[in-house]
């Protein structure tokens, strides 16, 4: 696995993240599915970038292994355009219905990170039916 300060590029970055969350959810006993791109662009990223990126990307990690119930996690990685697009997808509970009325803080911390950086934050979910958050960040 790469060391944090090795993780200085796109594509470090993707890889670094993916083999965390991959651990992490061994870890919690739910098994973890990398789909997609794995050739990425291999450009420097600014330290706040790859900083407010990861510490999203954890938070949403975070949330599955101790919010969702779920088993399973897929991981998808795709370039479309000059966006990356990194879907985490469960098969958990999924959220109440007025879970995004209520607002976590997780959620608005990792909406506010993606967009401090140029990206956007989605979530999709149905009670019972499991979660996909996106994250949609600038390659360039």
């Amino acid at each position: 696995m790469l060391c944090p300060s090795e993780v200085t590029s796109l594509a470090s970055l993707v890889s670094y993240s993916c083999l965390y969350a991959d651990r992490l959810l061994k870890l919690a006993n739910i098994n973890c599915q990398l789909k997609g791109a794995v050739d990425l662009p291999d450009r420097t990223m600014s330290s706040v970038h790859r900083h407010e990126f990861f510490l999203a990307f954890k938070e949403a990690i975070t949330n599955v292994i101790h919010h969702s119930g779920a088993t399973e996690v897929r991981l998808a990685v795709r370039q479309i355009g000059n966006r990356l697009r990194l879907s985490i997808t469960d098969n958990g509970r999924g959220l109440a219905s007025d879970a995004f009325a209520r607002g976590g803080d997780g959620l608005a911390n990792m909406r506010a990170r993606l967009e401090k950086i140029g990206g956007r934050f989605a979530i999709a979910s149905r009670q019972g039916r499991g979660t996909i958050v996106r994250f949609y960040m600038p390659v360039n």
